[in-house]
């Protein structure tokens, strides 16, 4: 975990919590255990077993769906990500030479290619399927388990400034 990194994390995750966990004013008390239970799933199971559980239709309708969180994730991290290019591109000066800038680009750009969440309920497994892609790659594989630990402690912290409604055993 990176201290730094969380950091960089938590305004995207205050801004993105209402979009995707709040309803009625309040977020349902049921998600901040579910975020909790996610950093302990990626430890002890893996982080495409965790994805797998986390990707999938619950059938009990009185707890909060899952999938909101894997959703709420994925865009803190393409928001990161692009906030990441930006900061990036700044840095090579007012006028970056575009072999410089294209180089950042293809370094930095890689959660973009996550597709856009609809509704539909196979979208809900991109980032399952993003993940299972890098399954031959150790290193990517690695870099999106470090960065979905590091947004999703964002989020169980961000998550203490919502008022919460419901039990936790809903």
């Amino acid at each position: 975990m990176s201290k730094r990194k969380i950091e960089a994390f938590i305004a995207p995750a205050l801004d993105l919590i209402p979009d995707h966990l709040e309803k009625d004013g309040a977020v349902e008390r049921v998600y901040k255990s579910y975020i909790s239970a996610m950093g302990a799933s990626m430890i002890q199971s893996g982080l495409l077993p965790t994805l797998a559980i986390f990707s999938a239709p619950q059938s009990d309708s009185s707890a909060g769906d899952k999938r909101k969180l894997i959703r709420l994730l994925t865009e803190l991290l393409k928001k990161w990500e692009k906030s990441n290019i930006e900061k990036a591109i700044e840095a090579l000066g007012a006028n970056p030479e575009q072999e410089k800038e294209k180089k950042v680009r293809d370094r930095i750009n890689f959660y973009s290619q996550i597709g856009e969440f609809t509704s539909d309920t196979a979208e809900d497994n991109r980032l399952l399927y993003f993940a299972a892609d890098y399954k031959g790659h150790p290193q990517s594989l690695r870099r999106i388990r470090r960065d979905l630990t590091d947004a999703s402690v964002a989020v169980k912290l961000c998550l203490r400034t919502f008022k919460l409604q419901g039990n936790e055993s809903s």
